[in-house]
């Protein structure tokens, strides 16, 4: 007797896991899918405003400063985008000192 209770409270509590589980999961990919969003909004803006300011810009985006495929969440996200920051920052004093 004190096994089938046991095993009926063993469910029970896999089951109350595996939906905690299941819902956490959900909230991650929602998370990891807005910041996607906001990341490629982000690269957008930078890349716009690079094609604006930067004659070269064709020939150092055709280099190999940028990678050539690009993962839009987290570390290497980040990377990229200092990359395209320092390029901007690189226009900039370039523009100031002549």
């Amino acid at each position: 007797m004190s096994n089938n209770s046991l095993g009926g409270l063993r469910g029970k509590l896999t089951r109350n896991f595996n939906i905690e589980l299941n819902l956490i999961r959900e909230e991650e990919r929602s998370k990891k899918k807005k910041e996607i969003i906001r990341n490629k909004d982000r690269w957008v803006r930078a890349i716009n405003k690079l094609k604006r300011t930067d004659i070269n810009f064709d020939d150092w985006y055709d280099s190999s400063e940028i990678p050539e495929y690009i993962k839009w969440s987290g570390k290497d996200f980040e990377k990229i985008i200092r990359i395209l920051r320092k390029r901007l920052k690189y226009i900039k004093t370039e523009k100031q000192n002549g």
